[in-house]
């Protein structure tokens, strides 16, 4: 049965309106001219750009910006935008926060995102050792009660 010239107009609307999987490029032929399209990678939805961040805007709700393998823009109601990274940890799902948007630049949430990610891959889970670290860093401190008595001893040993 051949296709009508409806059926086909519908076609070509169809196809111009997806975006397909792109495997090494963020560029897309549009007719003669070429703009820029988001990435995308199979199996992922659209992966944030700097762009999209920064026109992140506030709509009375809190809502959030999904990027890749985890990572996501957390805006507030009140226009704060928080790095989030969600995983799963003993079956359960966690969440833990990165920063907020521009002292942490998605770039440098993407790396943190990448080393949490290899911390769950070695076993580990990520949101712990990140306290552990904090708190090994407080204790080895040198102004800590402990440390300032043992000189004190030393000195009165004298």
């Amino acid at each position: 049965k051949p296709l009508t010239a409806g059926t086909k107009r519908y076609i070509k609307w169809y196809i111009g309106t997806r975006s397909f999987p792109l495997s090494h490029s963020c560029w897309r032929s549009a007719g003669t001219n070429r703009t820029m399209q988001p990435t995308r990678f199979s199996g992922v939805g659209l992966m944030l750009s700097d762009l999209m961040v920064r026109q992140a805007k506030t709509t009375g709700k809190p809502y959030t910006l999904a990027d890749a393998d985890g990572l996501s823009l957390f805006v507030s109601a009140n226009g704060a935008k928080a790095w989030h990274f969600r995983f799963t940890w003993g079956g359960k799902r966690d969440r833990m926060s990165f920063g907020s948007y521009p002292a942490l630049s998605l770039k440098e949430a993407r790396e943190l995102r990448d080393g949490a990610r290899t911390l769950l891959a070695k076993g580990v889970n990520p949101h712990t050792e990140r306290k552990r670290k904090r708190h090994a860093i407080v204790l080895a401190g040198e102004h800590t009660f402990k440390a300032v008595y043992d000189q004190w001893l030393a000195h009165r040993k004298l």
